[in-house]
């Protein structure tokens, strides 16, 4: 696994995520899909771009509730 100049893995398992896309995307969206958080199993349905980097971004700081 590549490492930062700070010797930590580029890329932690704590921002792992698995995206499913739906295929193909309903009528009106530009992506729809499912996300889940690999470490923590939280999980969730986007129906955009937006809410797909929402959710991320929630999980990420550790905010909002999501299906899990």
């Amino acid at each position: 696994m590549p490492e930062n100049p700070s010797g930590t893995p580029a890329y932690p398992a704590a921002r792992a995520f698995v995206v499913q896309l739906a295929d193909p995307a309903p009528a009106g969206t530009d992506l729809a899909g499912r996300v889940e958080h690999v470490v923590s199993g939280r999980s969730g349905h986007f129906g955009s771009t937006a809410e797909l980097v929402r959710f991320v971004d929630e999980v990420l700081r550790g905010e909002g509730n999501h299906e899990a």
